[in-house]
């Protein structure tokens, strides 16, 4: 599950972006001690993190050479944004505004956590709405 998002313009990198988001992560999370990360965040956004909390930014890269390769804890970002355009409206950046696109990221999250809780049978929205 998503703890905070921050959703800002395409010509801020990812490393800049990450200053927007860790005073949130700050005040609602105090107490995080590791950040996962994917290769798109550098030393600026560990140096960042550092400063900025008291958590370790650990930076998952990926694997180098051909074929499937297991790397630890990259599944876990690849699976989020997996389950996020699973959402029609998150498939593709339909909406100008960037708190529209918080939003529905907001809903895809409460939808997926209200499947688990309901027991679901695969999350499968379509077949849900239709009891």
């Amino acid at each position: 599950m998503l703890l905070v998002v921050c959703v800002h313009a395409a010509n801020i990198s990812d490393s800049a972006g990450i200053s927007l988001l860790l005073p949130k992560m700050r005040e609602k999370y105090p107490k995080i001690q590791v950040i996962f990360a994917d290769s798109g965040y550098q030393k600026s956004a560990a140096e960042a993190v550092k400063t900025q909390t008291q958590a370790e930014l650990r930076v998952v890269k990926r694997p180098q050479g051909k074929g499937f390769q297991v790397v630890a804890h990259r599944w876990k970002v690849e699976r989020t944004f997996g389950w996020l355009s699973r959402n029609r409206q998150l498939s593709k950046d339909y909406d100008l505004k960037v708190e529209h696109s918080k939003g529905w990221i907001y809903l895809a999250m409460i939808r997926l956590m209200l499947a688990r809780l309901t027991n679901l049978e695969n999350h499968n929205f379509d077949n849900s709405m239709k009891n």
